[in-house]
């Protein structure tokens, strides 16, 4: 009897099934160490440097402004579609290593309004409503270039509730973000965020008792914010939002240690840099004029950084070999 070619087609398409069942398997453990990479960042959060933005819309600009900051990035919004955060944030100097979903359960204990204080929960529970609960979460690692420094970041968007969201973050570490971005401030629920002694938000961070080295907003800080040295302004941003600086802020705490090295010494200093008055720095940061006015004399120890306009390239003299140079920008 004939071979019936319906069924060789069937016999062979059922072996073909067997030999594939395990080509998803890589994929999955890749997704599924990711996922454990996302959570372990999470766990130990008082190991990164974390920019905090609760009402981000799809705004991804401290990703290119602050990563001399933070090394690690929440995102916080809840009216936001999952569908709209692709990894693609069209950032020169940006890439997206990967984005993963991740998942529901790995997440909801961020929204658990139970370990909150008695009135900061009740306060939640009428402002976020229905939006307690999450609806997504997604994960990604980045990697940064600016000039010949490359940093690898960790990002996170997550879809809930941002005043729960930054206490069941940080306040089990009793810890603060180093940045808090309220760029959205004249939001209708910017005042549980922008009232320091009134607001949500505000109340955590003083029980907490540690608080963001600065947070960035438009017009300046919410009212009772103890944030009132503007610290950096940011032309090109839209909306030109500040940084301010708390209280009792010194320069000195800006710049991250180097990993297994003393924390490093910064001087900020009005006026014209000499070769004279440099003292003992490691590195200092010069104009061309600057530098060129005592070309022979800088200290021989010294790492100096050119700041140059960006039409200037090719046209440097050969003497500033001994220096890095940055577009001025």
């Amino acid at each position: 009897m004939a071979e019936d070619p319906k069924r060789t087609l069937k016999d062979a398409s059922e072996k073909q099934q067997y030999k594939d069942a395990g080509k998803p398997l890589p994929e999955r453990r890749v997704k599924t160490e990711r996922q454990r990479d996302a959570q372990l960042v999470l766990e130990n959060l008082h190991e990164h440097r974390v920019l905090y933005y609760p009402g981000a819309r799809q705004e991804w600009e401290p990703l290119r402004r602050l990563t001399h900051l933070c090394d690690t990035f929440i995102f916080c919004d809840w009216n936001v579609a999952a569908e709209s955060v692709t990894g693609d944030f069209g950032l020169a100097g940006v890439v997206t290593d990967f984005i993963i979903p991740l998942c529901k359960e790995d997440v909801a204990y961020l929204t658990d309004l139970g370990p909150l204080p008695h009135s900061i929960r009740e306060g939640v529970r009428d402002l976020a409503g229905a939006h307690v609960e999450p609806s997504w979460g997604k994960y990604a690692q980045l990697t940064r270039t600016v000039g010949d420094v490359t940093r690898k970041l960790h990002f996170f968007y997550l879809a809930m509730d941002g005043i729960a969201a930054y206490f069941n973050l940080f306040a089990p570490h009793k810890m603060a973000s180093r940045v808090l971005c309220m760029k959205f401030g004249m939001d209708p629920n910017g005042r549980q965020f922008g009232d320091w002694a009134g607001g949500l938000l505000g109340r955590i961070i003083d029980g907490v008792k540690v608080s963001p080295e600065q947070t960035i907003g438009v017009g300046g800080p919410g009212a009772n914010w103890p944030y009132p040295t503007l610290w950096q302004q940011f032309p090109g941003w839209p909306g030109s939002p500040n940084a301010y600086a708390r209280e009792n802020f010194e320069a000195g705490q800006i710049q991250p240690a180097p990993l297994g090295c003393a924390p490093r010494r910064v001087i900020v200093r009005r006026g014209l840099l000499t070769s004279e008055n440099v003292g003992d720095c490691d590195a200092i940061v010069l104009t061309l004029k600057e530098y060129k006015q005592h070309l022979a004399s800088w200290p021989a120890h010294l790492r100096i950084f050119l700041l140059v306009p960006s039409d200037h390239e090719g046209q440097l003299p050969h003497q500033i070999g001994r220096a890095s140079c940055r577009e001025r920008v």
